[in-house]
């Protein structure tokens, strides 16, 4: 039973990673000498300026990124269905434990 599970979701997954992961755009602030997005004209004024710091400003833009909750619960199971493929290769391997047990 868990086998045939464990097959269907490999095959999902596949299907899955040929159209690509969920992306989500993320909020990225840093200080930088090369600005890249929105400049942050007022933090800039009142956090560095006033340190002497005037080779640098802060900015502010939003990435696409594959790190959310849904794409490390894929991964999780993922790690799950790997170690438990291996656990059955090898009769003498102890009792898998949940993913979130283990947390």
């Amino acid at each position: 039973m868990i086998a045939h599970l464990v097959r269907e979701y490999l095959e999902s997954v596949e299907v899955l990673l040929s159209q690509g992961l969920m992306r989500n755009y993320v909020r990225r602030q840093s200080v930088t000498s090369s600005p890249k997005g929105r400049l942050l004209v007022a933090a800039t004024m009142t956090r560095l300026s006033v340190r002497g710091i005037d080779f640098q400003v802060e900015c502010e833009r939003f990435e696409r990124t594959d790190e959310n909750p849904a794409n490390q619960a894929l991964k999780e199971a993922l790690v799950w269905a790997r170690t438990w493929s291996e656990a059955q290769q090898d009769p003498r391997a102890p009792p898998l434990r949940s993913a979130a047990g283990s947390v």
